[in-house]
């Protein structure tokens, strides 16, 4: 699927650190489907996701 191919776009404002961010990528990753996980289940990585075009579509 080609949403499975994006890339992450860390675009980031002068208003958040590192931290801030990196905070609001985990809150808006999907189980299963932006995660990476090990062997034995668990979630190792964050998958790369381009989530700009579901922050747009949320004020619709």
């Amino acid at each position: 699927r080609p949403e499975e191919h994006c890339m992450v776009v860390q675009r980031r404002t002068a208003g958040h650190t590192k931290e801030e961010y990196t905070e609001m990528l985990l809150e808006l990753a999907l189980p299963c489907k932006d995660w990476r996980y090990d062997s034995h289940g668990r979630r190792s990585r964050l998958q790369a996701t381009e989530m700009e075009l579901i922050a747009k579509a949320w004020p619709k």
